[in-house]
């Protein structure tokens, strides 16, 4: 049997190809004759062991799935195993390749062709031209679906045809059946997992928008892959579908099937318009256990022109009436894209404020990408928009956005990983999305809030040193200084955040050892003292830490295995 290696250089080790899956087992149930093998490093790896890896395996044919992550790697990769293999095709499909195949071949000698598009029909026919032939030949031209070089020009691209959507996707088999699929460390990954293809929206900046159709696999496919998840207990599944909960039906059926049969383990990611919950979406949700299911949901910009600049279909204020009915239970992640045509840093700042205040429990500052075969490429061009020629094709600067305001935003972008996203201090970000105005500089915004901090770091040198987390309480320290409820607050969230080894210089300590030991006696059933107190902490607060009320509060921390939990003792006042 003829081996086709189907290859991926991942950005992180948790992360699995999915791309890749699907291939592997349409090809297998497709073309048996083929013997298929996937293989995945990082971008951390050395290039010569990816080298030797796929050298060792001998293959007829090498597929890569590239990305804006990977594509520097990718490119590498097939450029040494030409210089070893000659006659040996290497091809690539994917992202950030299938729609720029001209240029690609004007600027690089490989791959040999480009995979256009939807995957799994054309490698499978590759595959089977590969395992039919005597030698490491293809004809192209026959498979639909291909850019391919020029016999008598390397540098010219030539297309081989439009191919034909999937039409039932049920045709194509669940990715992570196949023996070696599922990766033996499963439980420490991240599983991409997709329940329709397609998006009915034409956002201008997202890849998805050339597929305006939208196809599903069955529902029963989809309970069926669902229960393999939770037998499994596997800890993240990420849906890819650009915009889940279109039709209420079939996504209320799905998140039925999970609450109904949650294991305590997997977690459901899901990326929404939360514009369209329904009202019986919402009556299911309140059911869900804590963990079943997250979102993540696109604000992108509260600036209805430039929404539609974008193209870009979105009722804010009623999205944002739908996110404060999500029950707290359920992980919410709201994404803003900064340098979107026409907006200012103002515009950025209210945007930022007004999606920071819906108290998501991470709120992303993404900044636009100018994405090859997407019409932001023409709206760039049109308003002088400058973005990095390499991956990831980044803004620089718009006409509205001068570099410093951009350098200002990915200052902010860095504390709000730090402060906010990391759940470390959940009382001061209880103040930065309920009441910025108690924060400095008290303007009332928690952009304003960010963007004083990253000026003092900046300013001492700092901003972008890695640091122990002592480090970044104490930053805070200073800036809060003489501010007594600002003070009580971040004492709290020193003592939420880890056991400490040591109290630093700014922290007031209020302990009292009998009380230690009286509430210990009370909330633990751990028999040895030195345990006890090794696994807790007991501190008095003149504020209550998360309401801000003016009462006395004595508080018991118990350092568990997965998080801290509280217990509130007594409150006087």
């Amino acid at each position: 049997m003829k081996k086709i290696l189907l290859c991926s250089i991942n950005a992180r080790y948790s992360q699995t190809n999915l791309a890749i899956r699907y291939l592997a087992s349409y090809i297998t149930k497709n073309v048996p004759a083929a013997a298929v093998c996937i293989r995945e490093w990082t971008i951390q790896q050395q290039l010569l062991d990816i080298i030797r890896d796929i050298a060792e395996e001998e293959p007829e044919l090498v597929l890569f799935s590239v990305y804006i992550w990977n594509r520097e790697l990718s490119f590498k990769a097939m450029g040494e195993l030409k210089k070893l293999f000659s006659d040996m095709p290497v091809g690539a499909g994917g992202p950030e390749v299938s729609w720029q195949a001209e240029r690609i071949f004007r600027e690089t000698p490989v791959p040999d062709f480009i995979i256009q598009g939807e995957g799994e029909k054309t490698a499978a026919e590759l595959a089977a031209a590969i395992t039919g032939g005597k030698k490491r030949s293809l004809s192209l031209p026959a498979i639909p679906g291909i850019w391919y070089r020029s016999a008598d020009k390397p540098e010219t691209a030539l297309f081989s045809g439009e191919r034909e959507l999937i039409g039932n996707l049920d045709s194509i088999p669940f990715p992570y059946a196949l023996a070696g699929n599922l990766p033996e460390d499963a439980a420490n990954r991240i599983l991409y997992y997709e329940s329709a293809r397609g998006c009915p929206f034409r956002c201008a900046y997202c890849l998805s928008s050339l597929d305006k159709s939208v196809r599903y696999f069955s529902l029963e496919r989809v309970i069926g892959d669902i229960d393999f998840f939770l037998e499994k207990r596997l800890p993240l599944i990420k849906f890819v579908d650009r915009t889940f909960n279109l039709d209420t039906e079939r996504y209320c059926a799905i998140w039925e099937h999970i609450i109904r049969n949650h294991n305590g383990v997997t977690t459901f990611h899901f990326e929404i318009a939360a514009e369209y919950l329904s009202d019986a979406a919402f009556a299911l949700l309140e059911r869900a256990p804590e963990g079943a299911i997250q979102f993540e949901i696109g604000i992108q910009s509260v600036n209805g022109e430039t929404l539609r600049r974008v193209r870009r279909s979105a009722d804010t204020e009623k999205a944002a009436d739908k996110i404060r009915r999500i029950p707290p239970q359920i992980h919410t992640h709201l994404d803003l894209i900064a340098g979107l045509p026409g907006e200012t840093l103002a515009d950025i700042r209210r945007s930022f404020d007004y999606t920071i205040a819906l108290r998501p429990q991470m709120l992303q500052l993404g900044f636009l990408k100018i994405l090859s075969g997407t019409e932001m490429e023409e709206i760039a061009e049109k308003e002088a928009i400058v973005f990095t020629e390499s991956p990831p094709y980044q803004v620089l600067q718009t006409r509205q956005l001068p570099w410093r305001d951009i350098q200002t935003l990915r200052d902010i972008e860095h504390l709000l990983d730090i402060y906010y996203n990391s759940g470390r201090f959940p009382s001061v970000c209880i103040l930065i999305a309920e009441t910025p105005a108690e924060l400095p500089p008290h303007t009332g915004s928690a952009f304003d809030f960010f963007r004083l901090l990253a000026e003092k770091l900046s300013g001492e040198g700092i901003l972008y040193l890695p640091r122990k987390q002592t480090g970044y309480f104490s930053s805070l320290a200073e800036l809060f200084a003489g501010k007594h409820h600002l003070m009580e607050r971040l004492r709290f969230d020193y003592l939420s955040a880890e056991k400490p080894g040591a109290f630093p210089g700014w922290f007031e300590r209020r302990y009292h050892k009998t009380a230690h030991e009286q509430a210990l006696r009370v909330h633990t059933n751990i028999q040895s003292s030195r345990e006890r107190y090794a696994r807790s902490e007991y501190e008095v607060f003149a504020i209550h830490p998360l309401t801000g009320e003016e009462r006395e509060t004595e508080i018991l921390f118990l350092y568990e295995s997965v998080k801290t939990r509280f217990v509130i003792l007594n409150s006087t006042g």
